[in-house]
């Protein structure tokens, strides 16, 4: 059941965090599945010409959009592969429902301003204006590159999408911008994350990229950059942090994500990352890794993944580290601040 935590969680939010450099990133579910909007602070001090309208307090990127408004993901035919989406949505059908969720979050900033720093939200007549300043597109397969879902957007609003969907996209002849991710090589590539920046639409301080397993294993990559090698010199210094979002998993000994642990990591800190927890099969081929490709249609819990991580620790003679992420659940319609 689609739900809204959004007003009170942004109220308690603003309170605690009224300056535009204490902002935090903030993800709302749109489908209680695989599609966000993720609302990135602008850095203080930037006036960037890539964003939608003026003044903002956050930059807004919806991430792989489907509204169970807009029917099932079909692939070739429905006879074939047809997927529904398992959380019916009272509040979210379109884009303009989004844009309203952008805008709820910009007023909140509005309100918790001080003498010191007059926040980016606040006296804004933004009613009219756009909200979201980019929509990603994650893979080309239907649940991530649904059309009728992505055919209810702003035609303006410019698209970022791995090399196939981007293809795809183009051809619709829908969106004014479409701009292909670039790709983190494996092995010994040396690959620099801050060559990956798509340019075109994105600002400098967003830098999205896949590491690529095969179609359906991989991961988008989103790392948000912020402080004095961006804005002013009393912002304090630079810092490189990362949404990690892997819809279906990798496997851990895959060379672009051995790459990210090994040259990335080192520059960029990992706020969250965006993995399932379930087994997926289909036609008898793995198509979703779960839990177990994060630290399993089975259901899985990290309790089973920890403890199997565990037995095979011991299995191979290794010693057993004891970890437990801090993990979050975010139903549909609902928010979560990345503090």
């Amino acid at each position: 059941m689609a739900s809204n935590n959004r007003p009170a969680l942004l109220r308690a939010y603003m309170t605690r965090n009224s300056r535009q450099s204490e902002l935090h990133p903030i993800l709302t579910s749109l489908n209680g599945d695989n599609s966000w909007l993720m609302s990135f602070p602008v850095p203080p001090g930037v006036e960037d010409p890539t964003m939608a309208t003026s003044r903002k307090a956050y930059y807004h990127i919806v991430f792989d959009p489907w509204f169970e408004s807009s029917g099932a993901s079909v692939t070739v035919a429905s006879w074939l592969i047809w997927v529904a989406l398992a959380v019916p949505s009272t509040t979210i059908h379109n884009g303009e429902d989004i844009e309203q969720i952008a805008r709820e979050i910009e007023r909140s900033v509005g309100t918790a301003g001080n003498d010191e720093e007059e926040p980016r939200g606040e006296g804004e007549d933004n009613e009219h204006e756009r909200m979201v300043d980019c929509i990603i597109i994650s893979s080309r397969v239907t649940d991530h590159l649904h059309e009728a879902s992505l055919r209810k957007f702003d035609r303006r609003i410019p698209v970022v999408a791995v090399p196939d969907a981007a293809a795809v996209l183009q051809g619709w002849d829908y969106f004014e911008t479409v701009v292909a991710m670039k790709d983190m090589g494996g092995d010994d590539d040396g690959t620099d994350w801050q060559d990956l920046h798509p340019n075109g639409p994105l600002p400098g301080w967003l830098t999205p990229f896949r590491l690529r397993e095969s179609v359906q294993n991989y991961a988008i990559v989103i790392v948000w950059s912020h402080g004095d090698l961006l804005a002013s010199e009393d912002s304090g210094p630079s810092r490189h942090e990362a949404l990690w979002i892997s819809p279906h998993g990798m496997h851990l000994d895959s060379p672009p994500f051995q790459a990210f642990l090994r040259d990335t990591t080192k520059t960029v800190d990992v706020l969250a990352m965006l993995h399932p927890l379930k087994d997926s099969f289909a036609f008898g081929w793995q198509t979703v890794l779960g839990v177990t490709g994060g630290l399993a249609d089975m259901p899985r819990t990290l309790k089973w993944g920890l403890e199997k991580e565990e037995w095979t620790a011991q299995e191979k003679g290794e010693a057993v580290v004891e970890r437990r992420p801090n993990l979050v659940e975010v139903n549909s319609g609902e928010s979560l601040v990345l503090e």
